[in-house]
């Protein structure tokens, strides 16, 4: 059920631009960031890392400093998106360093860092790492996405602390604007592990309305009649797949 996982855990690649600006920083500065910027976007790494080396190494040595804290978080965006996480991890730590930095590149940084934690199997770093993101966020008004929760929740869930796993997981799909099957999975795979057989029921038919042509779906809610002794309800099911032409092996 979890081994889908990687597909939706990936580096968001959050420009600095969003918490910096020319107020805040020398317009010298901020143009030569938002060219590293551009260059990540475009997926030119070569020359983001040749100018972010250059001016890591010219201008801008005191990590007490806004300007190092964004070039540091630029090293990680750029870490990341190659796939070296670990450079990453040490680049976002870095520019969390800066005692004074401002709440949203706070937010980005450590929500980054957090996938590169799990992209690392370090769950309890990623546990650490969103439960302090959550309080920050939560004091100052701002939102702990579903997609944080996932990532939450996944992490207690292969640290076998379920409960946590499920509280988190259920939230992400309470508080998405969309349905989101994957999640919706994991959700149901977290109740039935609970035994809360009622909830993984309910999760069950809104997959089968999500998906009808699933039949793992069907076999699952037919599964969860019978575990409730629902005979009736559990063989309704499995005809209601054999009518629509999903059972077709004679074990099915």
């Amino acid at each position: 059920m979890f081994k889908k996982l990687s597909t939706y855990i990936l580096i968001i690649m959050l420009s600095f631009a969003a918490s910096a600006s020319e107020d805040s920083i020398s317009q010298f500065t901020y143009g030569y960031l938002k060219r590293v910027n551009d260059f990540l976007s475009e997926g030119d790494y070569e020359n983001a890392e040749k100018e972010l080396s250059i001016i890591s190494k010219r201008y801008f040595l005191n990590e007490q400093s806004y300007e190092r804290s964004l070039i540091n978080q630029l090293w990680g965006n750029l870490y990341a998106t190659i796939g070296d996480y670990q450079k990453a991890i040490d680049s976002y730590e870095a520019s969390l360093r800066f005692r004074k930095i401002p709440l949203i590149t706070n937010l980005q940084v450590r929500a980054n860092l957090a996938q590169c934690y799990f992209q690392t199997k370090d769950f309890d770093k990623v546990i650490e790492t969103l439960l302090t993101y959550k309080n920050i966020a939560e004091q100052r008004g701002q939102e702990f996405s579903p997609l944080q929760k996932v990532i939450l929740g996944l992490s207690y869930n292969y640290n076998e602390e379920y409960l946590q796993a499920y509280k988190y997981i259920k939230s992400a799909n309470d508080s998405s604007l969309s349905y989101n099957e994957d999640w919706l999975r994991y959700e149901l795979s977290l109740a039935y592990k609970l035994k809360k057989f009622e909830e993984a029921t309910d999760l069950a038919q809104l997959l089968i309305y999500l998906n009808p042509e699933k039949k793992e779906y069907w076999k699952q809610l037919s599964g969860l009649y019978f575990t409730q002794e629902d005979d009736d309800k559990s063989l309704a099911g499995l005809e209601l797949a054999y009518d629509n032409n999903l059972l077709v092996k004679n074990n099915e």
